[in-house]
């Protein structure tokens, strides 16, 4: 035995070789397997939410708004607006002629379901966006949220002639991540739903 392994040694460095191959692909290979089969259930599950969330919310009424969970009502409301805008031929247009919370609750739930991030919303969405997410915040009382927006909302305004200050985008997302409270800010969304149901139904 000790003879053939003298002779044939690069025969067992190759099989060790092969075997830490097939464990590291099948290791990845399960891997890659739980992340798929986790992405496609989140997705179903929030595919699940829409739809569920549309049921409720495709016409507006008090008693909808009334009757609706807190953590629901932002989403809700947006998606109501959403789908009234996506049979328009301009989206834009149509979008300008909604009463002004319906704008901000619109805008916002496009801000918190982008992931609230300060400069990754202002460098995705149009200017009708832009210029109403200051204002929402402060509609909704989060004003402290709101005057950290201000600087990063003149560096992305077209007819701004502040220049983009990366350091300053940094600092600004990394404030808001500190102080954005997810729970407290659908809360205030709901209260000024409910406070302003009468414009939005």
């Amino acid at each position: 035995m000790a003879e053939w392994f003298s002779q044939y040694w690069y025969l067992v460095i190759v099989f060790f070789a092969v075997l830490a191959a097939t464990i590291f692909g099948t290791y990845k290979a399960s891997k890659a397997y739980k992340r798929h089969n986790r992405l496609f259930h989140e997705e179903e599950e929030k595919m699940k939410r829409l739809v569920e969330l549309k049921q409720k919310f495709e016409v507006l009424t008090e008693d909808t708004i009334d009757s609706a969970d807190d953590g629901d009502l932002l989403e809700g409301v947006a998606l109501s607006y959403q789908l009234k805008l996506q049979k328009q031929a301009d989206m834009t247009a149509e979008f300008e002629k909604l009463p002004i919370q319906a704008r901000y609750i619109y805008t916002l739930d496009i801000f918190s379901s982008e992931g609230a991030v300060v400069s990754e919303f202002y460098r995705n969405n149009g200017k009708e966006l832009k210029d109403l997410l200051v204002p929402a915040l402060r509609a909704i009382g989060e004003s402290e949220e709101a005057r950290l927006c201000v600087p990063i909302s003149s560096m992305f305004d077209d007819d701004s002639e502040v220049s983009i200050d990366k350091a300053k985008i940094d600092e600004t997302d990394a404030a808001f991540k500190n102080i954005f409270d997810l729970n407290k800010f659908k809360l205030a969304a709901a209260k000024y739903i409910r406070d302003n149901k009468t414009a939005l139904i």
